[in-house]
């Protein structure tokens, strides 16, 4: 009869065990760390708005995360977007320059398109965002993503002025009225 011997097959079994749990536990440190740097970085988003108080199509990147993102450019931007008015004065826009840094929160916006909207109604246009974030090993660590310009959703949607702005047109309509006012007394003198 073959003698087992428990007590070293039950070591072997405890030390597998160890090495397991201290396998996982690594794995798990790893997996918290790493999302706690996630958690971390800036989430730049690129996308394209109305004013509809100033009539003008708008341009509008934002860092919706919790970290910094240094060194912002853009690029394969459908210049054609861009109104006539206006393209002139593009390059002298973040969208050319970029933008060196944007904090969690920032926001940076620019008109692209005026009054005579030349966006057309099934105009999409991809952008593409560079941009350098404080790296989980190296010191920077360089992200790219792309957006999708969707001029279509903005195109034929109805569209209420602001209060601000019905504000600033009656005051503009007593400022005339009192000129009118002012007129009439002068008359009367």
């Amino acid at each position: 009869m073959i003698d087992i011997d428990w007590e070293f097959i039950t070591e072997i079994v405890a030390n597998i065990a160890t090495f397991g749990a201290l396998v996982v536990s690594l794995v798990a440190l790893f997996i918290t760390v790493r999302a706690y740097y996630q958690s971390g970085l800036p989430q730049i988003v690129v996308h394209i708005e109305a004013d509809p108080d100033k009539n003008v199509f708008l341009f509008i990147v934002e860092n919706t995360g919790k970290g910094v993102a240094f060194e912002l450019s853009f690029s394969e931007i459908d210049s054609s977007i861009y109104d006539e008015k206006t393209v002139n004065y593009i390059k002298d826009t973040f969208i050319e320059r970029g933008i060196p840094v944007l904090v969690p929160g920032g926001i940076r916006s620019t008109v692209i398109s005026g009054p005579s909207g030349k966006l057309l109604e099934s105009k999409a246009s991809p952008v593409v965002v560079s941009y350098y974030v404080k790296g989980f090993i190296r010191s920077r660590k360089k992200m790219q993503e792309t957006f999708i310009l969707d001029y279509s959703s903005l195109i034929g949607s109805l569209i209420v002025k602001s209060d601000n702005h019905q504000v600033k047109i009656a005051i503009e309509k007593i400022e005339k009225d009192l000129r009118e006012i002012a007129k009439a007394i002068y008359k009367l003198n």
